[in-house]
């Protein structure tokens, strides 16, 4: 285990968001980055992640976890769950409503 990880079933605003998804037998993420987080990371070896930008998923993984830290941003992960892989650590679903998931439903 890497570490604890939330799950959200929609992107949340203002967070940083990994959205799991496969491409044949190959787990991906789809980045999406919120312009406050592109703005902060301008000009740094990070500045060149764009939202919508496809990788694999153990690398978006690693770069979502990246951007949040150096930006202080929320980081959740989304869309189809069967790419998680149990190994990396549980996947949390936060259920609105619920002060774990401070965003309006």
């Amino acid at each position: 285990m890497i570490g604890r990880f939330f799950y959200a079933e929609r992107k949340l605003s203002g967070c940083i968001v990994v959205e799991m998804k496969w491409k044949g037998e190959t787990a991906q993420g789809v980045m999406h980055i919120p312009e406050h987080v592109s703005k902060m990371t301008e000009g740094s070896d990070y500045g060149l992640t764009r939202t919508g930008e496809t990788l694999a998923l153990p690398i978006a993984l690693g770069l979502g976890v990246i951007l949040a830290s150096l930006t202080f941003t929320d980081f959740y992960l989304s869309g189809d769950q069967t790419a998680w892989s149990e190994q990396w650590g549980p996947l949390e679903t936060l259920e609105p409503g619920t002060e774990a998931f401070p965003f309006d439903a």
